[in-house]
């Protein structure tokens, strides 16, 4: 499998399809994968701990690869909440509209006959009839006759 193909599979599957995948095809992955795993249960207090240390204190130096990573995991984590609270926002706000919209009395524009395109034209307030064919006047005339 190449890289792309990979990457597809990982990126628009989910992790649970994807680790069986990779464990029907990709044995040195799969088994990779199952040590990922048994390590961060084995060692959830230590990593706990450690989480700690850096949300009490957020310029706690233990090594460099470890501070840099748990500064990323924070700034992800708060565009994370910002997104939250923002789509939280919206909802809300949307609820909002939804109900003013729906049990609120309708509101009337009232009509004026003032016209914006000159003293000349009068609007008419009334249907469309002025649209509509009128009925001739006069009776058709067949092929055969001589028009009146």
């Amino acid at each position: 499998m190449n890289n792309l193909d990979a990457l597809t599979l990982q990126l628009l599957t989910s992790k649970k399809v994807y680790n069986n995948y990779l464990s029907t095809t990709d044995k040195d992955a799969a088994q990779k994968n199952q040590e990922y795993k048994n390590f961060v249960t084995n060692n959830q207090q230590r990593i706990k701990d450690t989480i700690m240390r850096y949300l009490k204190d957020p310029f706690t130096q233990i090594t460099t690869e470890l501070d840099e990573n748990m500064e990323n995991l924070l700034k992800s984590l708060w565009n994370h909440f910002e997104t939250l609270d923002r789509e939280a926002k919206k909802k809300d706000d949307e609820e909002d509209d939804e109900c003013d919209t729906m049990f609120s009395e309708p509101q009337f524009v009232e009509q004026s006959n003032h016209s914006y395109f000159g003293k000349k034209i009068n609007k008419v307030a009334g249907t469309l009839d002025v649209f509509m064919a009128k009925p001739p006047t006069t009776k058709p005339c067949s092929a055969f006759e001589t028009p009146p």
